[in-house]
């Protein structure tokens, strides 16, 4: 939130009372403030956790397993199991 306000040169200062006043230049209001400059990580976090979550139900569904090989993650065929194809 800090460095969102400081780059928005909405105030000169980083004391408490220039970062509410920047929080509120930016959101409307302090907690709207702080609703603006949440959103954008927490939007990023929950876009991380369905790119996995996406990526290992496509693993599931094609019987695939994850695994490193030379210093290299690769998708490869589980163990024991064979596509269908």
């Amino acid at each position: 939130a800090i460095g969102a306000i400081s780059a928005s040169g909405a105030v000169a200062g980083l004391s408490a009372a220039g970062i509410t006043s920047g929080l509120a230049a930016i959101g409307g209001s302090m907690l709207g403030g702080i609703a603006v400059v949440a959103t954008i990580p927490v939007v990023a976090g929950a876009a991380g956790y369905g790119l996995v979550k996406g990526i290992k139900a496509i693993c599931e569904a094609n019987k695939l397993d994850c695994r490193e090989v030379d210093k290299h993650w690769e998708l490869v065929p589980k163990a024991g199991e064979k596509n269908e194809e």
